[in-house]
């Protein structure tokens, strides 16, 4: 039975909801009837219950504007984590529309843990059930899974390998979320690059990754924005015991046509010191490539030309490859390369590996096969990737 507090409060809700235009108000109708019912009435405090993703931030933002405006000697307090500042500053830049500045001034921010139902905060991240993370335990092991449930001592989670898994928060060095396909697997972690070529699909800002081939080639990539990475790779062996520092940095910098097509350009570099050949060595190979297909499964064709100093200058021809990649299973990844190099002779590179990957590593088996005129050979191939 409703008391007579609780039949005003509906009744002036009611009356608030038949000014309610839906097509002049971009909030949604119970955005709007908080928002007037807060800014209309005398009253002190308002508790609201708001599940993930029903929009708190854009209700907070608009009442926080309404104050600031009709009673700019108010102080206003927000309580909420670190993380989520600069989503709120956006959200009342979104709500004012037509205002020019934010005054933050007037705004008195307090760190506080703000936590949602379901919903849980660790090392400055939001967690929610039913997303997939890593754990990184303090004794270096890693256990990943759908996250079912937390406690104030425990994560539990839907482990594939293990089944029903508790974790016990104190022994947790860092989270991170999975990226997971619809299908229910994680994502590939490693599409931005085949064996040796990149693809045209961009590396993830803020990803950072080490790769070693035949304990000889080692290269750090990171991805600096949504668009562009940067790297350094080098030959490990041949510098330590030809005393000439071989260095290879590149970039790579892509641009998405849609959802299944990218088109990256970039350049691959060769910087030899002259301990061995005399004097130094620089040579750069620009490049295109163009991508189709997504991180599950894709092709490329692509197409550079090198370019060499001492006196070298541009290669008689261009060298080309094609390139792909499909998923095969949940832990593994098919991907061919054929490289057509740009000298005199006909020289052709095949490369067919078996990727086995992890949410945040990955290890890559199989075959290199290179032919001229007059020869042909075949090394095997191992590589190591690990994500940070």
């Amino acid at each position: 039975m409703l008391t007579n507090e609780t039949l005003i409060i509906k009744n002036t809700i009611d009356k608030i909801e038949e000014t309610y235009d839906k097509d002049k108000e971009f909030m949604h109708d119970y955005q709007y009837r908080i928002k007037e019912y807060m800014t209309q009435n005398s009253i002190r405090g308002l508790l609201l219950y708001l599940g993930v993703g029903s929009g708190k931030s854009i209700l907070a933002a608009s009442i926080t504007e309404f104050y600031r405006i009709h009673e700019p000697n108010r102080k206003i307090i927000l309580l909420m984590s670190k993380s989520l500042q600069e989503n709120f500053a956006g959200n009342i830049k979104k709500y004012m529309r037509n205002n020019k500045k934010i005054h933050m001034k007037k705004i008195i921010t307090v760190l506080l843990l703000f936590v949602g139902l379901n919903t849980f905060a660790q090392n400055n991240k939001i967690l929610l059930p039913g997303k997939t993370y890593n754990f990184e335990i303090k004794d270096g092991t890693n256990r990943s899974g759908k996250l079912d449930s937390t406690t104030a001592d425990y994560y539990y989670i839907d482990n594939p390998a293990m089944g029903p898994d508790r974790i016990r928060k104190t022994g947790v060095s860092k989270i991170k979320e999975i990226k997971m396909t619809p299908n229910g697997t994680f994502a590939n972690p490693h599409y931005s690059r085949y064996l040796f070529g990149p693809s045209a699909l961009p590396q993830t800002k803020g990803e950072v990754y080490w790769n070693n081939l035949d304990f000889e080639y080692n290269t750090l990539q990171v991805g600096v924005t949504e668009n562009l990475s940067v790297g350094m790779g080098g030959l490990l062996l041949t510098s330590l015991f030809s005393g000439s520092a071989v260095l290879m940095p590149n970039f790579k910098y892509s641009f998405k046509i849609n959802e299944q097509s990218h088109v990256a350009v970039g350049s691959i570099f060769l910087l030899i010191n002259g301990n061995t050949f005399g004097s130094n060595v620089s040579a750069a190979l620009p490049f295109l490539v163009y991508t189709y297909g997504n991180s599950e499964g894709n092709l490329s064709a692509g197409a550079g030309w090198a370019h060499s100093g001492k006196g070298f200058g541009w290669a008689p021809k261009p060298t080309g490859y094609l390139a792909g990649m499909k998923r095969i299973a949940r832990n593994w990844v098919f991907q061919g390369e054929g490289y057509f190099l740009s000298n005199n002779t006909d020289n052709t590179i095949y490369i067919a590996t078996f990727r086995n990957i992890r949410p945040t590593s990955s290890w890559d088996f199989g075959f290199m096969r290179f032919q001229n005129s007059t020869s042909v050979g075949a090394l095997p191939i191992i590589g190591y990737t690990l994500k940070f």
